[in-house]
């Protein structure tokens, strides 16, 4: 892992807050150095079971989960009642990684 010259204190060790830990950097605890970094976007999937008669959502991880549960749903509901339906969804958030 590379190390670089912190980002906040610039490998000052010190920041300009000096009535703060003594003007301590909080990024690199003082020691002027951190762990160069990337940011990865990772894709997040799971699946969206909706009761179209009570307007409700679930969330399941895998599709094994989703249908289980919208099994479970249907045995709950009234009969004539419309099924409730799985809808796959995704979004994607950030991770920082040692680069």
């Amino acid at each position: 892992m590379a190390l670089i010259d912190c980002p906040k204190c610039a490998g000052t060790r010190k920041v300009v807050h000096m009535h703060v830990k003594a003007g301590v950097c909080f990024k690199c605890n003082g020691t002027g150095k951190v762990t160069k970094m990337k940011r990865v976007r990772v894709k997040d999937e799971w699946f969206s079971v909706e009761e179209p008669e009570f307007g409700t959502k679930h969330h399941a991880k895998d599709l094994e989960d989703a249908k289980a549960l919208a099994a479970e749903l249907d045995a709950m509901a009234y009969k004539g009642a419309k099924p409730a339906v799985i809808i796959p969804k995704s979004s994607y958030h950030y991770e920082y990684v040692p680069a």
